[in-house]
């Protein structure tokens, strides 16, 4: 009511009629109603123009000022609360007293206030870090920002030895420390709150160390801060009669566990073993290799173990021998020169006796395995697509810039390859590989036929099955097939078969007898000592050609729910369904390789959804994780289908 008698007063002050001013009245017009009244309304009432100017100007500034008043009390209301913005700084000196230096401090750094900070713990044993099936794992939790060393440690207890059992033992068996994120021991006079304050990271992570009571705490140490690897006793690993076993419980060195979390300082190991004919079928001995794998991280040593069973004399006896190779080797190779880079390097024939660490120039991955078989894999398929001839199965093709050092280095290649990979290229002719290792008088007519139809185009051995078999085919076509093969003689009806062995023989024996027989003399000794027969070589072809069967028995899963369980059900019938070629991009994507070169493949199970849901593998380990949130089959096999559809390994030109 106050408002409209304002109002109305400044309209007696203006002259306007008390009858007009009462009409108003009686229509309820007041201060709102004005703003909201048009010109020819308002008319009716103040005729005069200079009135109705004066009053709309008199309610827009009541207006504004009402308003303004709002705001003022929300930009105190905010001040108070310490949101207020920066404009608003200009209060009185009494008002700034009383906010007080340390709430200003406190904008934008919550954390430092907190009494607790975010840390991740993990568990270490012998050396090895504990997975999360194993009872270990990387641990997320907060703890008080005075937590020194002994209360890390008694954490550190509580969490992977409750009620103070393991799957490793004990607690009572073993001595405990605490390494920081450097994989160093913690120091015992600092705090978690220290330490943050100190190396300024965003999340710190520690490590429960474990050592067996018996075994000399400074092993432990020298494996962790030496630049060349003591010698480790493995309790994970023992004899039994002539076999070597391994326990995979435990297949990584460094701080990863968490498979949304990646670090250098991973790497996957992939124990392997080669087994040499011996004399003596009741001796075994067993080499360890400890070698240390270049890493970008300069303070965490990877180590990887290769056994090898060699011949003895002796009998009834095991020895079990470790000592240290000389350091690796780099293979430096650029993915999209693959070919030249490693026929160059490779000329060097001492490379067959080292052990090589193989790194792609730009890309991140550390070799233990699976970089290397990579490395061979996309070789061997630039090759077979650039210097050789063939379409199912090839064979070399003599190229002018090739002599003798690039022949012998392409046979350095397929031995190291076998040799330190079991990979062997099986696109490769059975009767050329026979006739590599064992010698031209090896292979029979009917080898031949049959590595000279997967040789031929698809049109060329239908011809040829159909002239073979006796059933009807066109003699104008056998002929032209014959001609391009440099045949000069019409066949006739008994002599046809002999021709087409002999045409068989020219094109897989002849032609690329140069390149055969030097590949031979850097590769033949050593492959026909670990491929002493032919059956031997046909038994390693039949075993390296994926097939869906041969796929699904690598796969090693860990399903611990019900949703793991109708994923690999997923998985398996994906694998059913993909051709020969999708056979070999799948094991090229786990893998590394083209063809089967792994006694397993592990499987995991990963709760990933929305966008960042994909099938992720790790070739060193061999590793598949798979979401297992997929509720259809269609879903799973459109987005793995899209993985291996994905031009990842091509260098396309603009």
């Amino acid at each position: 009511m106050a408002e409209e008698d304002e109002l109305y007063n400044f309209l007696r002050n203006r002259g306007v009629p008390e009858d007009t001013l009462n009409r108003m009245i009686e229509q309820k017009i007041d201060h709102s109603t004005v703003i909201t009244m048009d010109d020819n309304t308002l008319e009716r009432f103040l005729p005069a123009l200079g009135d109705r100017v004066a009053l709309r100007h008199y309610c827009d500034n009541g207006n504004h000022v009402k308003q303004s008043r709002k705001l003022s009390l929300l930009e105190k209301l905010r001040k108070k609360m310490k949101l207020g913005h920066a404009s608003n700084f200009s209060e009185d000196a009494g008002e700034k007293e009383e906010c007080g230096s340390t709430r200003k401090s406190m904008i934008g750094n919550k954390n430092a206030y907190k009494d607790t900070r975010r840390i991740e713990l993990g568990w270490i044993h012998n050396g090895k870090q504990v997975r999360t099936k194993c009872g270990g794992g990387t641990r997320k939790l907060s703890v008080p920002k005075t937590a020194g060393y002994d209360d890390l440690i008694e954490l550190g207890k509580e969490l992977f030895f409750p009620l103070g059992q393991s799957k490793k033992g004990p607690q009572v068996s073993f001595s405990f420390k605490i390494y920081d994120f450097q994989e160093c021991e913690m120091p015992h006079d600092i705090t978690v709150g220290g330490l943050y304050e100190s190396v300024k990271l965003g999340i710190l992570r520690f490590y429960l160390v474990s050592l067996d009571l018996e075994e000399s705490e400074a092993s432990l140490d020298d494996l962790e801060t030496s630049d060349t690897p003591s010698e480790q006793q493995h309790d994970d690993c023992y004899i039994t009669g002539e076999t070597y076993l391994s326990s995979d419980d435990e297949i990584q060195f460094g701080p990863v566990e968490d498979p949304d979390y990646t670090s250098d300082d991973t790497l996957y190991i992939d124990a392997h073993q080669e087994e040499i004919p011996s004399q003596s079928r009741d001796v075994t001995h067993v080499v360890t290799h400890q070698e240390e794998i270049p890493s970008q991280s300069r303070d965490v040593t990877h180590v990887v173990t290769h056994q090898e069973e060699i011949p003895s004399q002796s009998r009834d006896v095991t020895h079990v021998v470790t000592h240290q190779d000389s350091a690796p080797k780099v293979l430096r190779l650029h993915r999209v020169n693959i070919i030249h880079d490693m026929i160059e390097q490779f000329k060097d024939a001492s490379f067959v006796e080292t052990r090589l660490s193989v790194v792609f120039v730009d890309e991140c991955g550390i070799d233990a395995s699976g970089v290397a078989r990579d490395a061979y894999s996309g070789f061997w398929e630039a090759f077979f697509l650039n210097c050789a001839d063939g379409e199912t199965d090839c064979v070399p093709a003599l190229q002018p810039e090739y002599g003798k050092e690039e022949w012998e280095a392409v046979g350095r290649i397929l031995l190291k390859g076998y040799q330190d990979h079991g990979f062997f290229p099986v696109k490769l002719s059975l009767a050329f590989a026979v006739c590599l290792l064992h010698g031209e008088n090896k292979v029979t007519p009917d080898m031949l036929i049959e590595s000279f139809l997967r040789f031929v185009t698809p049109f060329e051995k239908d011809i040829i099955s159909s002239v073979l078999e006796g059933r009807e085919y066109d003699m104008d076509d056998l002929l032209d097939i014959l001609s391009r093969m440099g045949g000069h003689a019409v066949p006739d009806g008994d002599a046809i078969k002999d021709t087409i062995i002999q045409t068989a023989h020219k094109q897989l024996i002849q032609e690329p007898m140069y390149a055969l027989k030097m590949m031979a003399a850097s590769a033949q000794c050593t492959l026909k000592s670990l491929l002493p027969t032919v059956s031997a070589v046909l038994a390693l072809y039949e075993s390296k050609i994926p097939t869906a069967k041969g796929i699904i028995a690598l796969l090693k899963p860990n399903e611990k729910q019900p949703s793991h369980s109708k994923t690999m059900q997923f998985l398996k019938l994906f694998i059913r369904s993909l051709d020969k070629d999708k056979l070999h991009k799948f094991l090229r994507f786990t893998t590394g390789a083209d063809v089967i070169c792994v006694s397993h493949i592990d499987v995991e199970f990963t709760d990933v959804r929305g966008l960042q849901r994909c099938p992720v593998a790790h070739t060193c380990g061999p590793l598949l994780q798979i979401p297992c949130t997929y509720s259809t089959y269609s879903e799973f096999r459109r987005e793995f289908g899209s993985v291996l559809d994905a031009n990842y390994l091509k260098m396309d030109l603009l």
